[in-house]
């Protein structure tokens, strides 16, 4: 408690009662706390973060799936703040990733989180796009985040129901991260696919639609970036989601 009075900018341990409290070098004290207590997901393999700089309160059931599957897999961590979104991109974990998980990131107020997500996966992290990033109204913002971030010239269509089956012939990287029994074979989709990826990038790929996949998982510089969207979130999808990430086969 000492430390603590001392630690703030006023030097008056009656900092710690009334409005003098509201006077604290906040962003010091959080230096000296980060230092005391180590970083926010200390460095180690598979850190998952889930990036929800405006989480809507419909997500939490789809989080609530996440944390079952995801915490026993890897270290993660659910970041609603610029702050944390930044050092957890800057740490640059070996086997890292970042889940997007609503638009919030194509506004211009988080336009320096963007860049250092574009960052992270070209060093050798994993980004991911899915849960509810999709919205109907900002799907060309995505696809220019997509083009100028990312260099991928992805194109985003609404579908409303369409079989698609797992790609025999998908990336090596990906076989490499799941087994075909995590992923399921087949999936009748209602999603915003993904149009104009590589054949191999298709995680799922339907004869209804040629070109066309719900998921896809593609090189980014080291790293790579994802795609991984179910307008219904379903348990395949969070599966899905965890593969991407590199955790469900650990």
């Amino acid at each position: 408690m000492k430390w603590y009075e001392n630690a703030t900018s006023n030097g008056d341990p009656r900092g710690l009662r009334e409005q003098l409290k509201w006077q604290w070098d906040k962003d010091h004290i959080n230096e000296l706390l980060l230092e005391l207590c180590g970083p926010i997901i200390p460095p180690s393999r598979s850190s998952v973060a889930l990036l929800s700089l405006a989480k809507a309160d419909s997500c939490d059931p789809d989080y609530e799936d996440i944390m079952f599957e995801v915490c026993p897999r890897a270290r993660v961590a659910e970041v609603t703040n610029i702050q944390d979104a930044m050092h957890f991109l800057q740490l640059q974990v070996e086997d890292a990733a970042v889940v997007v998980t609503d638009p919030a990131l194509l506004d211009s107020q988080y336009a320096p989180v963007l860049d250092e997500v574009a960052a992270f996966g070209k060093a050798g992290g994993t980004a991911i796009f899915g849960l509810q990033v999709s919205e109907p109204h900002r799907m060309d913002d995505l696809q220019r985040v997509f083009r100028t971030y990312f260099g991928v010239p992805w194109q985003i269509e609404l579908n409303d129901s369409t079989w698609f089956t797992l790609n025999d012939d998908f990336n090596a990287v990906f076989q490499g991260r799941t087994t075909c029994a995590a992923v399921p074979q087949q999936r009748l989709e209602r999603a915003f696919n993904i149009m104009n990826a590589e054949p191999e990038d298709q995680v799922f790929m339907s004869n209804e639609r040629l070109g066309a996949s719900p998921a896809v998982f593609a090189h980014h510089g080291e790293g790579f970036v994802g795609w991984n969207d179910d307008v219904d979130i379903s348990f395949g999808t969070i599966r899905l989601l965890l593969a991407m990430c590199g955790t469900w086969n650990r």
